[in-house]
């Protein structure tokens, strides 16, 4: 009946390893099995520590004090109706398990309706943080489930032979979400409403062989995966996704080609055996990225991408589209919709410029590459005025590490800057840099003043040692006005340069000798 249990009945219960209130599975004198079971209100008013697991039964649970297990102890509450009183919890580290007592009766999560209501309060407060798993429903569960939104602060667990509806977003954050394998059918309802995998929480899900099940995933958007099992033998899927799709599979640079801006990171428990399985992505008209000719699904196997094995079928739909991928047999981690021309982008990991004894070394290294035809390499003085100094051909299309290297033999005394211009085939183009070189060149230097200058400027070079040295100017563009020979002395040596005939602008003198080659900047105004 109704209990206001007075536990000071009990002696240490700190030392119970199982505690049962409201339910009875025994034996008739006859040997028949019987459990009998407590419809009435149970009402709890003292604090109470278990040292074990706990389970308690009855038409309406009160708790009006903290209720704790140890030792991992499960704490099982099967109820029609759960109240707490105000900042009251249950506390463990064992599993919490909360069930209707009539296993027909409604369960309504985050405050949608149902006969056993379980408000978003409770998962944020109520409900100590720390449970192993939250159970809602058990294996005898036949009644509905409905869902708004509320966040997980523990793993979670739906059990139902009925239907789950969903209200709202839940969001999973860091805790995975498994739902019964008896569900009947999950409606997500339109606008779609989903289980929100804002961190590496993933739905988890059971499939028979044979069979088909949804995963109403998403995070900005609803990126649903519907996966059919041909394995031949029953597997535990999950799946979470991300608003994006990165170089390294959940990692590093984003993708820049054209495609559906969503990573699906799906996991197996067991080896893809059999016929393999198909799976079908879903995805709003609006996570496209440029123009996708054609679509293929792709699959990161810890190294690079490449289209997934299997057929990627025509994608169904306009505002919002679902594609087929079937007979899928390889391994499971990071999949995505790419443009089925090539599946990865040019994507540089590495520009960086050092010094020799007479030259520039640049290096740069691609970790993919999608129609590239060249690599421009650009210098400049100012930062502002590029020359261009080399083109390098590029790889084409490669999903492995390519490795370039381009050696200016211009070296100067002053700051220089590099940039590489990545052409593709199709004459569409990206700038990478531009950095800064400052390499010394030993034995020799020299210097220009005034700068800016307007009728003459004087070009002073001071060297080490005897020696016979080039001087040229030339405009911005690499066009040479005149050179000169010139004696060089251990010591300074001068000429006067007029500039009465030159357009304003930018010029470069340019130093040759047989210790390297040095560049100056001459302003003319």
């Amino acid at each position: 009946g109704t209990g206001n249990f007075n536990w000071l009945a009990i002696e240490n219960p700190s030392t119970l390893t199982s505690f049962t209130v409201g339910r009875y599975d025994g034996m008739l004198s006859n040997g028949t099995p019987v459990v009998m079971t407590n419809s009435s209100n149970l009402t709890f008013s003292t604090a109470t520590t278990f040292g074990g697991s706990v389970r308690l039964e009855g038409g309406t649970i009160t708790l009006n004090a903290n209720l704790t297990a140890t030792n991992n102890g499960d704490i099982s509450i099967f109820g029609n109706a759960l109240s707490f009183a105000s900042g009251k919890t249950i506390t463990s580290s064992g599993q919490l398990i909360v069930a209707p007592q009539t296993a027909s009766n409604t369960i309504g999560l985050g405050g949608a309706s149902g006969t056993l209501s379980l408000p978003a309060s409770y998962f944020s407060t109520n409900f100590a943080d720390g449970f192993s798993n939250i159970q809602i429903g058990d294996t005898n569960q036949t009644g509905n489930v409905a869902s708004n939104t509320f966040t997980l602060i523990d793993y979670m667990t739906i059990l139902t032979s009925g239907s789950l509806t969903l209200g709202g977003k839940p969001v999973l954050g860091i805790n995975n979400l498994t739902l019964g394998s008896n569900i009947s059918t999950i409606n997500v309802g339109s606008p779609a409403n989903y289980f929100q995998t804002t961190g590496s929480g993933k739905v988890v899900r059971e499939i028979s062989s044979g069979t088909s099940r949804l995963l109403p995933v998403g995070n900005l958007y609803y990126n649903p995966l519907t996966v059919s099992n041909n394995t031949g033998s029953a597997d535990v899927f999950s799946a979470r996704v991300l608003d994006s799709v990165c170089l390294n599979g959940l990692a590093g640079p984003v993708v820049t080609t054209p495609h559906v801006k969503v990573t699906w990171d799906i996991d197996k428990v067991n080896l893809n055996t059999g016929s393999g399985i198909d799976m079908e992505f879903g995805w709003d008209a609006t996570q496209e990225i440029g123009y996708i000719n054609g679509y293929k699904v792709n699959h990161h196997n810890g190294t690079s991408w490449s289209f997934a094995a299997g057929t990627s079928n025509t994608p169904v739909g306009t505002a919002y589209k679902t594609l087929t991928h079937s007979g899928y047999t390889g391994t499971f981690s990071p999949f995505a919709i790419m443009e089925s021309s090539f599946p990865l982008p040019v994507t540089l990991i590495n520009l960086s410029v050092s010094c020799a004894s007479s030259k520039v070394e640049l290096s740069w290294q691609t970790a993919s590459e999608w129609h590239s035809d060249y690599f421009q390499v650009e210098f400049s003085i100012d930062g502002t005025e590029w020359l261009v100094l080399e083109k390098v051909t590029a790889a084409g299309n490669s999903t492995s590490l390519q490795q370039y290297t381009y050696s200016d033999l211009t070296p100067s005394r002053l700051m220089r800057y590099y940039r590489l211009k990545q052409v593709d085939l199709n004459g569409q183009y990206e700038i990478y840099g531009p950095i800064a070189s400052y390499c010394v060149v030993d034995g020799i230097d020299f210097t220009i003043y005034p700068n800016p200058s307007s009728t003459s400027a004087t070009i002073q070079l001071l060297n080490t040692k005897k020696e016979t040295a080039e001087i040229k100017l030339l405009d911005i563009s690499g066009k040479e006005f005149w050179s000169q020979e010139l004696e060089l002395i251990n010591g300074t040596t001068s000429m006067v340069l007029s500039a009465e005939n030159l357009a304003p602008g930018i010029y470069i003198i340019v130093l040759s000798s047989k210790d390297g080659i040095l560049t100056n900047k001459l302003v003319v105004e």
